[in-house]
């Protein structure tokens, strides 16, 4: 038997279930229950303008994000559920779906992870391939977008408030950016990177040279980020116009209608569109290299038992791959360890509220001594004694090593002006991207498509969940201990997705405008910057 999983809910099977087994909806799960659905009444036909047959091309509608496609392969009905059920092999596979099986039984042949089991009547049409003519009036596109009432499409007139009128502005339904197919990645990543900051506004400062590039920037800029901060509201009209703009422009194929990384449109936006120099110049061994976003990847440590933070992961990175950045970078994208979007490295990651980029520079630009072996107790790999204190110190610390440093500190203004700031958490599960931004101590989550209207329109949700983040991660009384042992059905659930399906982390440097001149060669000192 197959389920139909909520895209932002967990995904392991309830204890109890039986493989083939059609169980309740709880709190962490969306499935059918076929008692929930009327019987089906075999002179009414469950859907007022077609009968379902075998061959019949369907759509499965979801709580949250956009339907699944599939083809009617079986019907019939099965021990223990009332009224008829439909066997459909789905456009693309799911997890635990079956290849047409159910409990040891076949009833059709698909490929593994295609065949679904549902009742018959949670079955709509797919008129996605039909003329408009042939679209029955109740599913017809031309029903205006519910949420129009709320927001204009566009928006002339810039806006920012502050961000805790911002933050205030934009709780509720209806709320954030309306999604659009399969446009979570781009909603996600607009909203974290625009809703309560300023940050990213000088990229939008100067005018693209090339017509489909002014096209991007206007629907980017006059009808999702004004509307958003003017109304609380940025309509998928928009979302679509930004969407056919980029298609448009030929780098990224599919850019309308398939699922994309945040990371692949903002390297489409950044490099191609609006060719923003990168935000990050990296000494590495074999060079300098220019980059938008640090992936991080390393080898972790098989004794680990603590919960890791991105400060500490960022800066082990740097120290076992002898990597550097030479300048202080406005922002940073920091993306987690991952091997592509199931496999974690991590099942936990607290994001850290602020990074300390001095910590990451250039070791030939700055003093100091540095422990190889220390890092393991701290994000800080170089010690900023004398060397007396740092053999002192490391005196009684087996196989730790000191090596010498011999270049001049910066001025203590290097302590503020390297402080970055955390502004916003991509998160993923199951091919769907949400999102989670702050002002202050304060938290917001996005999700772009968290209800559906009409069956056609997605109602985007943003959820003050600054209550439960404080409690669980960032108060002085919260306990990483509670966090790594507590079950992830018994941690509430903005804190688990927060934590455990963490994808990109979005830094930026409040005392830094963009840093214009960005010639690698010129390393982080005193005469540079301070």
């Amino acid at each position: 038997m197959a389920w139909l999983w909520n895209r932002d809910r967990k995904k392991e099977k309830p204890s109890g279930a039986k493989e083939g087994s059609l169980y309740k909806e709880n709190a962490d799960q969306i499935k059918y229950d076929v008692t929930s659905y009327p019987p089906l009444d075999p002179g009414l036909p469950p859907d007022p303008h077609h009968q379902f047959t075998i061959g019949s091309m369907v759509r499965v509608d979801v709580q949250r994000g956009d339907p699944f496609y599939g083809v009617v392969q079986w019907m019939g009905t099965l021990p223990d559920y009332p009224g008829t059920i439909a066997g459909v092999e789905m456009e693309r596979p799911l997890r635990d779906c079956t290849d047409g099986t159910w409990r040891g039984r076949r009833f059709f042949t698909c490929p593994l992870g295609k065949a679904y089991f549902c009742p018959l009547t949670a079955l709509k049409q797919d008129t996605r391939y039909m003329d408009e003519e042939q679209v029955p009036a109740h599913m017809r596109q031309d029903i205006d977008n519910p949420l129009a009432k709320y927001s204009p499409v566009t928006e002339e007139t810039d806006t920012m408030a502050s961000p805790a009128e911002l933050f205030n502005l934009y709780i509720g339904d209806a709320r954030g950016i309306q999604g659009h197919h399969n446009s979570c990645y781009l909603d996600s990543t607009v909203f974290g990177l625009f809703a309560l900051s300023n940050s990213f506004d000088v990229l939008l400062l100067e005018e693209p040279t090339e017509e489909v590039g002014r096209k991007v920037k206007y629907f980017l800029w006059k009808g999702i980020v004004n509307p958003l901060r003017k109304y609380g509201l940025a309509r998928f009209e928009s979302i679509m116009g930004l969407r056919d703009s980029l298609e448009e422009f030929g780098r990224m194929k599919g850019a309308k209608t398939d699922e994309k990384d945040p990371e692949e449109f903002l390297n489409l936006l950044f490099k191609e569109v609006l060719h923003i120099p990168p935000f990050l110049t990296i000494k590495r061994p074999f060079g300098i290299e220019k980059e938008y976003f640090i992936q991080l990847f390393f080898e972790i440590d098989p004794n680990n038992t603590e919960v890791p933070k991105t400060e500490k992961l960022i800066a082990q990175m740097f120290h076992e791959q002898n990597i550097s950045f030479t300048r202080v970078p406005s922002k940073l994208l920091l993306q987690m360890p991952r091997f592509g979007k199931e496999f974690k490295m991590y099942s936990k990651i607290i994001p850290s509220l602020t990074l300390d980029v001095k910590l990451l520079m250039d070791p030939s630009a700055r003093g100091g001594q540095k422990c190889k072996v220390c890092l393991r107790d701290s994000v800080s790999f170089v010690c900023y004694n004398c060397p007396e204190c740092n053999e002192r110190l490391h005196r009684e610390r087996k196989g730790h090593r000191v090596e010498a440093v011999n270049i001049k500190l910066g001025t203590s203004d290097a302590n503020i002006l390297s402080k970055m700031e955390l502004l916003s958490v991509i998160c993923i599960e199951t091919s769907h991207y949400v999102c989670y931004t702050r002002a202050g101590d304060k938290w917001l989550f996005h999700d772009s498509m968290a209800d559906r209207l009409h069956d056609m329109y997605n109602v985007p949700r943003v959820v003050d969940v600054t209550a439960g983040l404080q409690e669980w991660i960032y108060s002085p009384t919260a306990s990483e201990d509670q966090l790594m042992n507590t079950p992830a059905r018994d941690i509430p659930e903005y804190v688990r997705i927060f934590t455990q399906d963490i994808y990109m982390c979005v830094y930026v440097n409040p005392d830094l405008d963009m840093y214009g001149d960005n010639d690698p060669e010129q390393s982080f000192s005193p005469n540079n910057y301070y």
